[in-house]
């Protein structure tokens, strides 16, 4: 990638923007709860159990990278380019197994696959070419660890959103929180997918790094 400085440069941009990642998801989101529902009537509540399972897979993934022996990204890695190339800290205190963006990525585009099958594969492609892609060319990622993280979002959405949904349906009535509370927590949920929780992420870090100074 050396060789080609603007292709290089211009898949560093797409890996590192969001506009480009989770933007794509949240717009997908957000325009799957305002269409017309031609089904069973029951997006909306599929789409809470979409939300749902998103928070489950970033969480998931973030406690297999810690709990799994850790593995160092290819670029940083020796053995496999030759010698590391110099990477900021964030990258080199998270192992690499599984990729926490195929997990939560296609999570998402399995959740509105089960609600729109266009979508759905639009969304696949997005996850594959436009997130998964770049980090493999980077160097950010093994192969492996995308079909991994990409197995476990799958899993996870096929798992998880029709049995969430379905609680939802039996267990509550969602047209009775008035949409001023509704609206403003399904903005922050999508708006956090959107960043890959990386605020939230990082507060989770200065906590874990205070709580092992206090033990």
């Amino acid at each position: 990638m050396n060789d080609f400085p603007f292709a290089n440069n211009l898949i560093n941009k797409i890996a590192n923007a969001h506009e480009v990642k989770g933007l794509v998801s949240a717009i997908i989101f957000w325009f799957l709860w305002f269409y017309p529902s031609k089904g069973d009537g029951r997006h909306r509540s599929k789409l809470w159990a979409v939300l749902f399972t998103t928070v489950v897979s970033i969480t998931l993934g973030r406690i297999l990278a810690n709990s799994l022996p850790f593995r160092p990204r290819p670029r940083a890695n020796p053995e496999v380019v030759g010698s590391a190339i110099s990477q900021n800290s964030f990258f080199e205190d998270w192992s690499s197994m599984p990729s926490d963006h195929a997990i939560m990525f296609f999570a998402l585009a399995t959740g509105f696959f089960l609600i729109s099958r266009k979508v759905g594969l639009l969304a696949f492609a997005h996850a594959a070419l436009i997130v998964c892609l770049p980090r493999l060319l980077l160097g950010l990622h093994y192969l492996s660890d995308i079909l991994v993280g990409a197995a476990i979002g799958v899993m996870l959405s096929i798992l998880l959103v029709p049995l969430v949904s379905r609680v939802l349906d039996a267990r509550f009535n969602q047209d009775r929180y008035p949409d001023y509370l509704v609206y403003p927590f399904l903005f922050f949920v999508t708006y956090s997918f959107a960043t890959m929780f990386n605020g939230i992420r990082e507060f989770g870090g200065i906590a874990k790094t205070l709580i092992k100074q206090i033990l």
